[in-house]
């Protein structure tokens, strides 16, 4: 595919920020004028010896880009750190050799035809599956905006805040919690706007500018507000109806994932009192056996209870395999267990581990805890070992 020849363009008005369309360059285009502006290199003769080829060979992976070996590419590509130079030098290559645009296809907005409920869904698992969130997000808040169904105008907007939250793009999430207050107010159902309002509550938590204990004490009046109001019945499918121990365990859930993100510090009296409350629900409601013992091994690991903690994943781990939305707080834990063995290295090969993980399936909130963790333990058990 050829492309006309484009103007050239200031580039360092581009490096200080101007947006510039690196899109409408040829392969051949942007390598000679990325050499030049960048290395300062314009003759084939001084490119080749960069790249450590001959003159002839490097004539030919211009005249025909297609013939160009995966280890060509790379030394290309490992010539140049701004990620939009690599980024649009491997999109030329691979729209000359296979006409196929990633990056036209990752930005596309998604168009809703006449596809059924069902298959919106089975949709926005293949998205997810294959790491393109954004786009889901996009097609759940389409989906939402053109159904006619309030039940699942309720899924696709739930569904759109947990993607942004877990892009860590709180500002979109908090939008659709918005949304979920607005039209559960909209039909009168008390209950889903408490729920909206537990999500927004989410999101205040990790905004700076909120103090992480006035969010505590919203959650609190929350709760007073749904035992005003009658039972849910038990056999009531709707998603989004809140619970007194939803409530209750998001609370603290949220003070304690505040304090793995760096946001807040419990109190010793804080930590003691979680503790205390978790027993108590231990004896109301078995059945919530494996999400309270997760939250109370999450509060031995950030107040530094790595014993407990070791002791705690062994029950929970011994119980069953956890569900997605567990894991990722577990594979957490299992790092920070390692300090009660000694054993420094493997845990931050872990928590590096985990970070990449997470970066590559853009959960960039846990991605944050990971890196955090790294320092801060970096910090204790590498330059206090030094300084003692």
């Amino acid at each position: 595919m050829k492309k006309e020849q484009a103007t050239d363009f200031d580039f360092e008005d581009y490096l200080a920020g101007a947006k510039h369309n690196l899109g409408n360059y040829s392969f051949k285009q942007l390598f000679r004028l990325l050499f030049k502006k960048i290395h300062g290199l314009s003759s084939n003769k001084a490119v080749a010896v960069r790249l450590g080829m001959t003159e002839s060979r490097l004539s030919q992976c211009l005249k025909n880009p297609s013939e160009l070996t995966l280890a060509t590419i790379r030394t290309i590509l490992d010539q140049f750190e701004h990620p939009d130079h690599r980024r649009y030098l491997l999109r030329a290559y691979l729209l000359e050799s296979l006409d196929e645009d990633f990056i036209a296809d990752r930005q596309r907005e998604y168009k809703l035809g006449d596809e059924t409920p069902g298959e919106i869904r089975a949709q926005i698992k293949l998205l997810k599956n294959q790491g393109r969130l954004i786009t889901a997000d996009t097609l759940c808040v389409a989906a939402a905006e053109k159904s006619t169904s309030t039940e699942f105008k309720f899924f696709m907007y739930f569904q759109a805040f947990q993607l942004r939250e877990t892009l860590a793009q709180y500002g979109f999430a908090h939008r659709m919690a918005f949304k979920i207050i607005e039209l559960a107010k909209e039909i009168g159902d008390e209950y889903r706007e408490i729920y909206g309002h537990s999500m927004r509550l989410r999101i205040k938590a990790r905004c700076p500018r909120f103090a992480v204990g006035d969010v505590a004490e919203e959650f609190e009046t929350l709760r007073q507000r749904l035992q005003l109001l009658p039972p849910a019945e038990l056999n009531d499918k709707r998603i989004l109806i809140p619970t007194d121990f939803y409530l209750w365990h998001t609370r603290y859930a949220v003070m304690i994932g505040a304090s793995e993100q760096g946001y807040f510090q419990l109190s010793k009296e804080l930590a003691t009192r979680i503790h205390s409350e978790i027993e108590a629900w231990f004896s109301r409601d078995p059945s919530a056996k494996r999400t309270l013992t997760l939250l109370r091994a999450r509060l031995y690991g950030v107040t530094g209870k790595y014993a407990a903690l070791v002791e705690e994943l062994s029950d929970f781990v011994a119980d069953g395999n956890p569900d997605i939305h567990m894991l990722r707080h577990v594979a957490t834990l299992q790092a920070l267990a390692k300090v009660e063995e000694d054993q420094y290295e493997d845990m931050f090969l872990q928590l590096r581990q985990l970070y990449q993980t997470s970066m590559s399936f853009q959960d960039y909130a846990r991605a944050r805890v990971a890196q955090l963790r790294i320092a801060e333990l970096g910090e204790k058990y590498l330059f206090d070992a030094e300084l003692q």
